[in-house]
């Protein structure tokens, strides 16, 4: 609740959920699997609504499964959990049971439409055909998956249902789709900017999906979410050539007006519904607070 309060004083819309793990203990679990449950049962206002959530699998017990499996049936919801995004995932899942990874949930009926599996990296490739024949959204995460050096996985290959996600390594998706294009271009030589733009407008349709919201199209009736960037570009632009201006030349630092419901949320490249100063004032100072307890 008090994420998707923030977010919404923000003008921002969420799909959010909470990451149950066995890591921290029974009591820890519990109360993750019921704030994921009781978030989800809220349904949605149009600016917020929530999936089931979980860590990966070698973190999570068969009894933990069974429980997000029962939630998941009994609310309709997808579930959002980090798959395969390494080799440690699967031989530590296979260290603590028989069961193959995505076996794990595909036997409980978790892989489901609306349900997200993030990363993917070391799914073969029929484990990938079985996640996508059960409607499952495939998560992308290039520049995180570069930083952790767990190995590269072309699942745009495996299915149109693939949006592309930063797994908290900054929150610039025009820097992620250059991560995205270059990466996958170097090792497939098949990646086209079309592709990588669609990532992203798959993001769009998922989000406004979950929330029951008409955006993500221009168009009389829909919510006014726009984005104005200050791109004065020296060739031709247009809907043949979006998705190369967008992936080889736009950034984020061109962003000048957003409108989110009509409401003007970024003016001349400034929030206007915060005192950025501020924020950023009170981020460093909880920053250097948060690093002394670490210590």
């Amino acid at each position: 609740d008090l994420l998707a309060d923030d977010l919404r004083a923000l003008k921002v819309r969420s799909l959010l959920c909470y990451e149950t793990s066995d890591r921290d203990g029974d009591a820890v679990r519990d109360a993750g699997l019921a704030e994921n449950a009781r978030f989800v049962a809220r349904g949605s206002d149009g600016w917020s609504a929530g999936l089931l959530g979980a860590h990966a699998s070698f973190t999570l017990s068969d009894a933990t499964l069974d429980r997000l499996a029962e939630h998941a049936e009994s609310l309709d919801v997808g579930l959002h959990v980090h798959v395969a995004e390494g080799a440690t995932d699967r031989a530590e899942t296979a260290a603590m049971t028989p069961t193959p990874l995505l076996e794990r949930f595909a036997s409980r009926g978790l892989l489901r439409p609306g349900t997200i599996l993030a990363h993917c990296v070391d799914l073969s490739a029929d484990e990938l055909a079985q996640a996508d024949a059960a409607g499952c959204t495939l998560a992308h995460n290039p520049s995180s998956n570069l930083n952790n050096r767990v190995g590269f996985q072309p699942v745009w290959r495996s299915s149109d249902r693939v949006v592309l996600g930063t797994d908290g390594i900054g929150a610039d998706l025009f820097t992620e789709a250059k991560s995205a294009y270059f990466r996958g271009t170097e090792a497939t030589g098949a990646l086209s900017p079309g592709r990588v733009l669609a990532m992203i407008d798959r993001s769009a349709q998922l989000l406004y999906g979950a929330l029951g919201v008409d955006g993500g199209v221009v168009c009389p009736g829909a919510v006014a979410d726009l984005i104005w960037l200050d791109y004065d570009s020296p060739t031709p632009l247009t809907a043949d050539t979006l998705a190369g201006h967008f992936v080889f030349a736009m950034h984020a630092g061109l962003v000048r007006r957003v409108w989110v419901g009509g409401d003007a949320v970024v003016v001349d490249g400034q929030l206007a519904h915060v005192d950025e100063a501020a924020e950023r004032a009170l981020a460093r100072e909880q920053a250097v607070a948060l690093w002394a307890r670490r210590r």
